[in-house]
Parts: structure tokens; C-alpha cells; sequence
């Protein structure tokens, strides 16, 4: 079993001190410069190399830089390979749950919002509902000109008569006027 330590960014003094009584026998420290050399550690190499009953210890959750969906892959990934995952600054809020109950909820609630926009998704399927801006009609559009270019409605005016619009009434007619 080996002891893997992850930084990304700089690290300090107490960080090693950390790393240090956690036993972590090798240290990745992934630089800003990321990609600068041939062999520039990183995670994702990192996690590749690691196999069951590895250990990975990391300062906080904000130091894999990863969103949520990314977050949930990358620990959904770890337990496959039953490679366990320590995180030294946990949030206070989470701090009374165990490693194992914080992944997990992660999980959960990366789960429960992928549900959410698919249900939200069929949802708006089933309603057909259209996206976007509404077309306006041919007419409308000789309406608008009529009224603003011929006739010389104010734009307020020309966007009340036709029931569009200020912007709508400024794109039909006053870019023509020019």
C-alpha cells in the first residue's frame, strides 16, 4: 500500500508537516505552469498509477479544482479501484462525517442533480416548450416600419401599437432609418 500526497499549488511548511505525520511516502506537487515539461506530474497521471488499497491525501476539496460533476466522476473513479481518499481541511459543517460518508454524499448529490435536468429536461419536451426569443411575423415587421419610418411613431409608441418590444421595434426600423 502506498501513501500519496496531492498539492496543487504551493505548498508550506505545515502542509509537509501534515503530509509528513500522515505517513504519505510520495508527493505530487502539481505547479501552476501546468504542462511546462514533459513529465509535469498530475493528477489524472497520478490516479492512473494508484491501485487497490492505496491511500490519497489531499489538504481540501478546492485543491483538486475540479466542479461538482468532475468532483463526483473523479471519487466515483477512486472507489472503483478501492483507492481510499483523506482530506485533511474539511469544511466545519462536514467535519462530524467520516471520509467515507462525505464521498458518498457527493455522490449523492451529484446523482440527485443529474435526476433534477434530465426531469427538468423532459419536462420541457413535454411541453414542447420553445427556447428563445419569439418570432415576429412579417407583418408585424412591415407594421413596425409603417409606423416608425412613414409615420413617425416614438419607438415607445410603435412598441406599444404592435405589442413588442423596444428593442424589437429598434431592430425592424430604426437600423433601416440609417
Amino acid at each position: 500500500m502506498n501513501i500519496y500526497g496531492y498539492v496543487n499549488g504551493d505548498m508550506t511548511k505545515d502542509l509537509y508537516k501534515e503530509f509528513r505525520d500522515h505517513d504519505v511516502t510520495t508527493l505530487v506537487i502539481e505547479t501552476r505552469e501546468v504542462n511546462q515539461g514533459e513529465n509535469q506530474p498530475t493528477l489524472d497521471a497520478l490516479l492512473t498509477g494508484m491501485s487497490k488499497g492505496d491511500k490519497l491525501i489531499i489538504y481540501n476539496l478546492s485543491n483538486l479544482k475540479k466542479t461538482l460533476s468532475e468532483l463526483a466522476v473523479f471519487l466515483k473513479t477512486l472507489k472503483e479501484r478501492s483507492v481510499e481518499l483523506v482530506i485533511l481541511n474539511k469544511d466545519e459543517l462536514f467535519n462530524t462525517m467520516t471520509d467515507a460518508e462525505f464521498f458518498a454524499f457527493i455522490i449523492d448529490l451529484y446523482e440527485e442533480n443529474k435526476r433534477v435536468v434530465q426531469e427538468k429536461s423532459k419536462r420541457s419536451e413535454r411541453k414542447n416548450r420553445n427556447i428563445g426569443r419569439p418570432s415576429v411575423s412579417k407583418e408585424t415587421i412591415e407594421r413596425i416600419r409603417q409606423l416608425r419610418i412613414h409615420e413617425n411613431y416614438s419607438l415607445q409608441d410603435t412598441a406599444k401599437m404592435c405589442e413588442v418590444s423596444l428593442g424589437t421595434v429598434y431592430k425592424y426600423a430604426d437600423t433601416q432609418r440609417k
